[in-house]
């Protein structure tokens, strides 16, 4: 991996720019998102909790960060 060569991904609807080589872990990680409650999709398909470090985003990637809703 490059210092500062960047790839764009697609975040919960808005386009970011990451360092190439960012697992989808690290990126979730360094978000503060509450892994153990929501449901995370990666390009359209679920990805279970224990896979999140070995998927490595890649350009035009698009990530959705699922919370369930609560209330009544």
């Amino acid at each position: 991996m490059h210092e500062n060569v960047t790839i764009g991904v697609v975040i919960d609807g808005l386009r970011e720019e990451i360092p190439a080589g960012t697992s989808l872990g690290q990126l979730l990680q360094e978000r503060d998102e509450p892994l153990k409650i929501a449901m995370i999709e990666h390009n359209g398909t679920v990805v279970p909790g224990k896979e999140l470090a070995d998927v490595v985003l890649e350009d035009g990637d698009r990530v959705e960060v699922i919370l369930p809703a609560f209330g009544g």
